[in-house]
């Protein structure tokens, strides 16, 4: 009776496997025509020399043709226009005698966050020929920033109330890096959320200059006196210093440090 079962088994298991009707692309030999993107999420920090990144789509199986696999945007993606130069087209074209295809992606590196990623998200449009629907992979979400090859900064500010009359910079050898402000005002004397400024500069050395229009710093009143911080690679170089104590006797202050 036992052999029988497995005999059963044996002759059952494969009906079972060949019955379903969602596959991986490019993951089995003998699978039904079917077509996916490469990964279903990539995460990839994009270098300014290099600021290409192909979008491959695969096939199941190869054939003697070449087949053209159309895609779209996904409007849920946070991807700005202004991060990527426009698509030449919104096909991949899969060459005869070959299992993948690709196109590519073209970043705009000065435009692209250094802090926090952005996604753009692609939906593959099955051709008639399919025959299944690859498993995960027809989407693909494509999380991006741009990555810093240098020393990667990060200037640390929380203002007073009045926000309107801070502006800063940086320079080095008397040429801006960097510069930011004025910021917006609160309605009530208490300090601001901390803002963050994620910026990629090379060795050498820098001057920190911070102003104030009103000439009493970063200060609204006792206790609600704003402050600024500077860290490269994760080591604070610049410590943590408040700016003002109520009297108008200054508008800028200026702090020097190295990379």
């Amino acid at each position: 009776m036992k052999n029988l079962f497995k005999i059963l088994a044996l002759v059952i298991a494969p009906i079972l496997l060949n019955s379903c009707d969602e596959y991986e692309a490019g993951s089995e030999v003998n699978s039904p025509l079917s077509y996916g993107f490469e990964k279903l999420t990539v995460n990839v920090e994009i270098e300014e020399a290099d600021p290409i990144y192909p979008v491959k789509v695969y096939s199941t199986q190869v054939v003697d043709y070449d087949r053209t696999i159309l895609f779209e945007i996904d409007p849920t993606s946070t991807a700005l226009t202004s991060d990527y130069e426009p698509f030449t087209s919104n096909s991949i074209v899969i060459p005869a005698g070959s299992n993948f295809g690709s196109i590519d992606m073209q970043f705009n590196h000065e435009n692209l966050s250094l802090a926090s990623a952005r996604v753009l998200k692609l939906n593959l449009i099955q051709p008639d020929d399919a025959t299944a629907v690859a498993l995960t992979t027809s989407t693909t979400s494509i999380s991006y920033k741009a990555k810093c090859v240098n020393n990667l900064v990060e200037l640390s500010l929380i203002l007073d109330r009045w926000g309107s009359e801070t502006t800063w910079e940086i320079t080095k050898d008397g040429v801006p890096v960097a510069s930011g402000g004025p910021y917006t005002d609160t309605s009530t004397n208490a300090l601001q959320a901390e803002k963050k400024f994620t910026l990629c500069l090379e060795d050498g050395s820098y001057v920190f200059t911070i102003n104030d229009a009103y000439g009493d710093g970063m200060y609204t009143a006792a206790g609600v006196v704003g402050s600024y911080q500077i860290t490269s690679n994760g080591s604070v170089v610049v410590s943590r210093q408040t700016w003002g104590d109520g009297t108008r006797t200054y508008y800028t202050r200026s702090v020097n440090f190295t990379l």
